[in-house]
């Protein structure tokens, strides 16, 4: 097993022969210059915990709720992707998704779907609650 950080990401443009190992050509995204450039991480962060919350209620397995997201806007944005409750294709598309605006607006819009599934699986059926008719 290999465990890698990635300092960056990239599109593959063009693979290259396997030999003696894969090899790609590959574009670079721009990462963002400022600090924080006004990206919603705070808020994104607030659904996806909510996300996380209610997915440990309906009784699913979370693991670990305590992370730390980072103060790097850039890394933040990377981490909230990558702890977010999405199936395999939403998660390869928010990782090709450029700029990293762009990427939280989509990971919103996925959570708000998340929470809103949860939230219908959490609650009680109304037709366990209507009385019987008696007839």
């Amino acid at each position: 097993m290999i465990l890698v950080v990635g300092a960056g990401r990239f599109n593959v443009a063009q693979w290259l022969p396997d030999d003696p190992y894969p090899r790609a050509l590959v574009d670079e995204f721009d990462q963002q210059t400022e600090p924080n450039a006004g990206l919603p991480i705070v808020e994104t962060e607030r659904k996806l915990r909510r996300a996380l919350a209610l997915m440990s209620e309906a009784g699913y397995d979370v693991g670990d709720t305590g992370f730390r997201v980072s103060d790097d806007a850039n890394v933040a944005v990377q981490q909230l992707c990558a702890l977010a409750p999405v199936s395999s294709l939403d998660a390869q598309e928010l990782l090709t998704t450029d700029p990293d605006s762009e990427q939280l607006k989509r990971l919103q819009l996925l959570l708000d779907d998340e929470i809103a599934v949860l939230q219908q699986q959490l609650q009680p059926d109304s037709l366990d609650l209507a009385p019987s008719s008696g007839s």
